[in-house]
């Protein structure tokens, strides 16, 4: 059993990733929540420009959902297969 953790500037904060696990697949799930982590920031952050900021911003009564956002986890987060 092996353990890791790392701390990143995410959501306007440090973020905590602490993971638990056997052999190289420790490290592999570190780099997948990494992405996850990042590709959500950049949709969702209100501490910078984003999707987020930017359908808020919009003077439109209804903003039209953006293609990226209509998925989860984003694709750039998936695993690849």
């Amino acid at each position: 059993m092996s353990e890791t953790s790392r701390i990143l500037r995410c959501f306007g904060a440090r973020v905590g990733l602490h993971v638990a696990g056997s052999g190289r697949d420790v490290d592999d799930v570190v780099t997948v929540a990494i992405a996850q982590l990042h590709a959500v920031h950049v949709q969702l952050t209100r501490f910078e420009r984003s999707e987020l900021t930017v359908a808020n911003a919009d003077p439109r009564a209804t903003v039209p959902r953006r293609r990226s956002s209509a998925a989860w986890p984003p694709p750039s987060a998936r695993p690849a297969s």
